[in-house]
C-alpha cells in the first residue's frame, strides 16, 4: 500500500491516536527535534500528516566534551553545516568523525566508538565515495545496503575465471587475471608465461570436476594470493571484495549442489544474474564486510527502524524539480489514482511531480533525522536552489540546542585505532543434543530410487526416438523439463519461444535443433487424457487456479516407521524410529479444476522404450519402487492443512479432487498412458494427520 492508501484508511475512521513519547532519542535531542520540524510549518507539505510535537519516553544520557582544561560541556543535539560543493562534504563529514573519535567526546561516561556512528546517504554511489573519505582517515566503516552480490564487480570477476576455465585460452586467461584479485596490471600480463598460467587453468578445471566449484575457486584464491592482494597489500576495499568472493562462491556451490548443475549451465545461471535476473532471498544482499567496530554507512531507506548513538546526514539537499536529463517525468494521478509516466511533461504534470516528490522528500528528511539518539550532523549546499532541507534551515531556531558551524577539513590527520586483544575460552559443551529432532522431506527420509535399462527396440515414430531416447536422462534433463512445465501457460499451443528461452539455462541437455520436438512434448503433455471416466486435460486448467512449486512447512511430533506403514502397506520406511520437528518440500503443481483441488507432480523417469511401460500396472510399480505413495501422502497433508486454514468449510472427500504423477515420457495426447491418479481415503489421511500432530 502507498502513502495515499494510508491517508485514505486514516480519513474513514472517527478517532485518531498519536504516539506521544518518543522512546529512541535523549531528552534534549526530542525538545531539539520538535524545534526544527515545527518551525517549518507545514513539515511534510501535506495538511494529512502533520508533524506533532513529542515528549520525551526515556532518559537517555546525552553526549558531553571535555576539553583541555577538564571542564565538561554537554554537546549540542543538532549541528548544521553549509557547504559551497558537494565534493567538500565528503572530507568535511571524515574530519568531524576523526574529531569525534580521537577527541574526549563521551556519552553515558563512555568514549565513543566507530560503531556508534551512522552516515545516512540516499546512493550507492555517495556510499563509495564516503567510503573513500574515511579510508583516507584511517577510519574503519561498512557500508550497509540492499546491493546484489551477484551484480558486483567480484561476480563479473568469477564468470571470467569460470569461463577461462572451461575454455583455457590466452584470450580468456588474460581477462581472467587482469583485475584486483591478481593486482595484474597490463605490463604483468604482456609477460606472463602462457604455458605456466594455463596449466594452472587446467588444475583448476581439473579441481572443479573432482571436487565442485567450491574448491575450484579457493584454489584459485590460493595460485593467485587472492587474500594477500587485497588484504594485505594496503588496497583500499579489500575487505568489501573478499566478503563478496567468499559470499560468492558460496552461492554458486549451492546452485551447483541444489540444481545439479554442469559446468557450462553454472556458468549460464552466473551470466543471468549479471545481466539482472530476479534473485530473491537475503542470501543474494550483500553481507556486511566486518564485524568489527567501525562506521556504518547506510541508505536512508535501509535504516527505518534503527537507531544510532551519532548520525550524520550529509546530502538532505533532495530535488523537487523534474530533471532536464530524464526524457519522462512521473507522478500519480489525484483524479484516477493511477501512477502515470509522460513523455510530455506538461505544466499540470510538472506541478504534480515537483509536490509528490517534495512531499517524498520530506518524509525521507523525517526518516533519516529520526534515526539519532545523541547528536545529529547536517550539510546543506549553499545557493543551489531550493533542495528539500532549505525548508528546514532558519537562522534562529529559538532552541539552545541546535547550532550552525562552519566546515573543517582536517587533510593530513588519520585516526589511530586502539583495540584491546581479548583472550576468550570456548566454554564446554556438556548437555547432549537430540538427534531425533529435525527438518525432514521426502528426499531425506526415501532411500528408494530405482533405475530402468533402455532396452533395444525399433521406435514408432519420429517423437517416440526422440521422447525416449535423444531427449536423454538424468537429473539436468528433470530440471529443466520441470522447469518448462513450471513456467508456461497451459492454455497455449505454441512454446517455442518460451522453450528456447528457458533451454538456454540448461546448454549441456538442451538441443535447439529439437525445438519442434520439445513443442509436440508440451502438446502430448497438456492434452493427455487424465480421466477415462470424464475426460478433460491440464490445457483446460485456469492459469489464475494453479500455483507451481508451492512450498509447504509443518510440524511433525513423534513420527514412527510402523504406525505409517501399519495405516499405508504401500509405504517404505528404513530403520526403526521417532522423528520429531519440521516436514518441509514444494508440490510441483497445485491446482483447482471445476470446484475441486489436485496435486500434481512431473516425473521425467526413463520406465522403459515404449508405451507399455507407462500403463497403470507399469506405473504403480514405480509409483512402489520409488516410494512415491509416501511422497504424495506427505503432499496431501500439506494441502489439507493449507486448505484447510483458507476455506472454513472445507471437507476434504468433497473438495480434494485427488493427486496425479504424469510420467512425461508416456503422455500422449487424448490417452491416458503416462498418467497415475490416486486419491487416498479420508480416512487414511485424516489417521495420519493424526500420527504426525
Amino acid at each position: 500500500a502507498d502513502i495515499d492508501t494510508y491517508k485514505y484508511a486514516a480519513s474513514l475512521v472517527d478517532h485518531g491516536y498519536t504516539m506521544s513519547n518518543n522512546f529512541r532519542s535523549s531528552p534534549n535531542m526530542v525538545s531539539a527535534l520538535n524545534s526544527f520540524f515545527t518551525l517549518a510549518g507545514n513539515a511534510f507539505c501535506d495538511d494529512k500528516i502533520v508533524y506533532e510535537v513529542v515528549n520525551s519516553g526515556k532518559s537517555f544520557p546525552e553526549m558531553e566534551f571535555t576539553d583541555e582544561d577538564g571542564n565538561t560541556d554537554t554537546v549540542k543535539n543538532i549541528t548544521l553545516f553549509k557547504a559551497k560543493a558537494k565534493k567538500d562534504i565528503y572530507p568535511a563529514v571524515a574530519s568531524e568523525i576523526y574529531s569525534l573519535l580521537t577527541y574526549d567526546f563521551k556519552v553515558g561516561g563512555q568514549p565513543l566508538k566507530p560503531s556508534d556512528i551512522a552516515i545516512l546517504v540516499r546512493t550507492k554511489g555517495e556510499a563509495r565515495e564516503m567510503k573513500m573519505a574515511l579510508s583516507k582517515k584511517n577510519i574503519p566503516s561498512v557500508s550497509i545496503d540492499d546491493s546484489k552480490v551477484l551484480q558486483s564487480e567480484e561476480a563479473v570477476i568469477i564468470n571470467d575465471v569460470l569461463r577461462a576455465c572451461t575454455n583455457p585460452n590466452k584470450a580468456n586467461i588474460n581477462r581472467a587475471l587482469l583485475n584486483k584479485l591478481t593486482a595484474f596490471g597490463k605490463d604483468d600480463i604482456l609477460s606472463l608465461d602462457d604455458e605456466k598460467e594455463l596449466q594452472k587453468f587446467r588444475e583448476i578445471n581439473n579441481t572443479w570436476q573432482r571436487e565442485g566449484v567450491y574448491g575450484a575457486l579457493i584454489l584459485f584464491m590460493k595460485l593467485y594470493k587472492v587474500g594477500f592482494n587485497l588484504l594485505d597489500s594496503g588496497r583500499d576495499g579489500g575487505e568489501r571484495s573478499i566478503t563478496n568472493l567468499l559470499q560468492i562462491i558460496e552461492l554458486l556451490h549451492k546452485t551447483e549442489i541444489n540444481k545439479h548443475l554442469s559446468d557450462a549451465e553454472l556458468i549460464s545461471w552466473l551470466q543471468r544474474m549479471l545481466n539482472g535476473a530476479e534473485a530473491s532471498g537475503d542470501e543474494f544482499v550483500q553481507r556486511i564486510e566486518s564485524d568489527d567496530d567501525a562506521v556504518q554507512i547506510v541508505t536512508i531507506h535501509a535504516s527505518k527502524g534503527l537507531a544510532y548513538k551519532i548520525v550524520f546526514c550529509p546530502f538532505l539537499d533532495l530535488k523537487s524539480e523534474p530533471s532536464p536529463f530524464h526524457s519522462f517525468i512521473e507522478y500519480k494521478d489525484p483524479d484516477t489514482g493511477n501512477y502515470c509516466f509522460s513523455k510530455f511533461k506538461t505544466e499540470r504534470e510538472k506541478e504534480l511531480y515537483g509536490i509528490q516528490t517534495e512531499q517524498e522528500n520530506r518524509r525521507l528528511i523525517y526518516v533519516a533525522l529520526t534515526r539519532v539518539v545523541q547528536k545529529i550532523y547536517m550539510y546543506s549546499l549553499e545557493g543551489r536552489g531550493s533542495g528539500s532541507i532549505k525548508s528546514f534551515m532558519q537562522s534562529d531556531y529559538g532552541s539552545p540546542f541546535i547550532e550552525y558551524r562552519d566546515m573543517e577539513d582536517l587533510e593530513g590527520l588519520r585516526y589511530s585505532h586502539k583495540t584491546k586483544r581479548v583472550n576468550r575460552k570456548a566454554k564446554k559443551f556438556s548437555s547432549s543434543v537430540s538427534t531425533s529432532w529435525q527438518m525432514m522431506s521426502f528426499s531425506g527420509l526415501n532411500q528408494n530410487h530405482q533405475t530402468y535399462a533402455a532396452s533395444d527396440v525399433k521406435f514408432k515414430n519420429k517423437y517416440d526416438e526422440f521422447i525416449f531416447s535423444k531427449i536423454g536422462k538424468g537429473s539436468v534433463v528433470g530440471n529443466f523439463l520441470h522447469d518448462l512445465l513450471e513456467n508456461c501457460d497451459f492454455s497455449k499451443d505454441q512454446f517455442q519461444r518460451q522453450i528456447n528461452t528457458i533451454g538456454m539455462r540448461y546448454p549441456s541437455v538442451y538441443k535447439r535443433d529439437h525445438i519442434e520436438d520439445y513443442n509436440q512434448m508440451m502438446q502430448e503433455i497438456l492434452h493427455a487424457n487424465l480421466s477415462e471416466e470424464k475426460p478433460w486435460s491440464l490445457d483446460q486448467v485456469n492459469p489464475r487456479k494453479k500455483i507451481a512449486e508451492l512450498e509447504f512447512i509443518f510440524n511433525i511430533d513423534h513420527l514412527s516407521r510402523e504406525q505409517v506403514t501399519a495405516l499405508y502397506k504401500e509405504v517404505s520406511l528404513e530403520g526403526s524410529y521417532k522423528l520429531s520437528g519440521f516436514m518441509a518440500g514444494f508440490v510441483d503443481l497445485f491446482f483447482e479444476h471445476e470446484g475441486k483441488y489436485y496435486i500434481l507432480d512431473w516425473k521425467s523417469n526413463f520406465l522403459g522404450s515404449n508405451l507399455s511401460h507407462y500403463t497403470h500396472e507399469q506405473m504403480e510399480q514405480a509409483m512402489t519402487d520409488n516410494n512415491y505413495h509416501l511422497q504424495y501422502l506427505i503432499y496431501t497433508i500439506a494441502v489439507k492443512r493449507y486448505l484447510e486454514t483458507r476455506l472454513p468449510d472445507f471437507d476434504f472427500e468433497r473438495d480434494f479432487g485427488g493427486v496425479y504423477y504424469i510420467f512425461l515420457r508416456g503422455c500422449r495426447a487424448n490417452e491416458t498412458t503416462g498418467v497415475y491418479f490416486n486419491k487416498p481415503s479420508s480416512k487414511t489421511i485424516e489417521k495420519l494427520d493424526l500420527l504426525l500432530k
